[in-house]
């Protein structure tokens, strides 16, 4: 996690000058030979920021110091570093990690894209809820994909099965299998539709079956009232948090069609879906809405740690 280690390494030198001013002045070497003469190594970020506790404070314990290491460890994860022996971090270390993250992408395996299924598309009208599917489309379950298909194992540890949250084969199959057996990260479809029915399950689709279902609602528009699900648009979900409101109804998603509209949504859910699609980040009135939400996916790792 880039900036995580000077996060650290300001935290730890405060600490250490509020302690004691006289180490307020760093004593700083540009010679080429005290910058480059120390072999690079690869290190855990969390480890390195260990490290530079226990150079600044030897076998004394301090609050402070010790949570510094201990977000290390949560935000860390297994997060690599290209550091010195003396674990300081320039600007050449910050160019080779980024050179072997380019190397790392290169080496993505060529995989031929996966054709959809088409299926009858107008049965999940009449559908209560994903399991009226069976038979008509495939269906797998968020945490059965998660644990066979995406590093790290710990994306699987998370509490996935609380959200209810099912995808057809044509949204998670994107490419055809691959023979080395590797995952699926480079090759995950972003969540761009969904589908919540009543009893609170959630069906992600792929952008085509998301074309043919909405064409079916705009065609039979006048019998919403018998439909089971809400059809909307993930960012237009996501911008309803903006408010900074706890409870959300479907009523205030843009564009969002079927039935249930008075309905709250559910934020762990959106989290979920959220976290899925690669981010992390909220903005503050956003935080305040889905903090309770976030601390439930993540209670399972929460819980190893304490451990």
């Amino acid at each position: 996690m880039r900036g995580l280690l000077e996060w650290a390494g300001n935290g730890i030198h405060f600490r250490k000058t509020q302690l004691n001013r006289d180490k307020e002045l760093v004593d700083e070497d540009w010679e080429l030979e005290t910058l480059y003469r120390e072999k690079l190594h690869v290190g855990k970020i969390a480890k390195v920021i260990q490290s530079k506790a226990l150079t600044a404070f030897k076998d004394s314990v301090d609050d402070l110091v010790t949570q510094i290491c201990s977000q290390g460890f949560v935000y860390g994860l297994d997060d690599e570093v290209c550091v010195t022996s003396h674990t300081d971090e320039c600007e050449r270390e910050l160019q080779v990690e980024e050179e072997v993250q380019q190397e790392r992408e290169l080496e993505v395996v060529k995989c031929s894209p996966m054709r959809e299924k088409r299926w009858a598309y107008d049965r999940i009208l009449q559908a209560q809820s994903v399991e009226d599917l069976q038979g008509v489309i495939q269906v797998l379950e968020i945490t059965h994909f998660i644990r066979r298909s995406i590093s790290p194992k710990e994306m699987g540890d998370l509490e996935w099965s609380s959200t209810h949250i099912f995808g057809t084969t044509n949204f998670f199959t994107t490419i055809k299998t691959r023979n080395d057996g590797g995952c699926l990260n480079e090759f995950l479809r972003v969540i761009d539709v969904v589908l919540v029915f009543k009893n609170g399950d959630v069906l992600l689709v792929s952008e085509c079956e998301a074309d043919h279902i909405l064409e079916l609602l705009w065609s039979t528009r006048g019998g919403s009232t018998v439909w089971s699900f809400t059809f909307m648009n993930f960012a237009f979900a996501c911008e309803t948090l903006d408010h900074g409101e706890v409870l959300t109804k479907f009523h205030d998603v843009q564009l969002a069609l079927g039935a249930s509209f008075d309905q709250d949504l559910s934020l762990l859910s959106m989290v979920a879906c959220h976290v899925y699609n690669g981010e992390t980040m909220l903005a503050n009135d956003q935080e305040n809405a889905v903090q309770t939400a976030f601390r439930g996916l993540l209670r399972p790792l929460a819980s190893e740690q304490l451990l």
